[in-house]
């Protein structure tokens, strides 16, 4: 045998030799001394009873929806829509190994119709670009559709 093997076997066989004779650590308690496990109760002082206040500067007519223009606009493509599962996972998996960036979606409340989409992307000529590679193939209906 090579002399890394000895070597394993004695740190084996110490380890075994002193787990036998050594006794594991204790935790350092007063041998009178009770343990308290219960959690603590939190005293958060936040005065709920009172109304809130709003400042003066917040303007409260201004319908919460106004402020999604701040955000850029992103783009997807939507490449088909599916009633049968497994027809989904195929197309699904065959546009994923072409490289493309697929997810899919339910695409109504009842949960029986699926959408597949390729995307997001952030410039809507890259969506373009996309859309016209996908139209190449007979089996997909793709349109460009805002990202949400």
């Amino acid at each position: 045998m090579k002399t890394i093997n000895f070597i394993l076997l004695a740190i084996i066989f110490s380890f075994i030799v002193l787990s036998v004779f050594l006794k594991p650590a204790q935790p350092k308690y007063n041998q009178g001394e009770e343990i308290n496990f219960e959690i603590p109760e939190i005293v958060l002082n936040i005065p709920i009873d009172e109304e809130l206040s709003i400042p003066d500067h917040v303007n409260l007519d201004v319908p919460f929806n106004t402020n999604k223009s701040k955000f850029t606009k992103a783009w997807t493509i939507k490449v088909d829509t599916y009633d049968v599962k497994d027809d989904l996972k195929k197309d699904l998996m065959s546009l994923k190994k072409l490289g493309y960036k697929v997810y899919s979606r339910y695409e109504s409340e009842d949960l029986k119709t699926y959408g597949l989409y390729i995307g997001p992307t952030l410039l809507k000529e890259d969506s373009l670009t996309v859309l016209a590679e996908i139209k190449k193939f007979d089996n997909f209906n793709p349109e460009l559709k805002r990202y949400d």
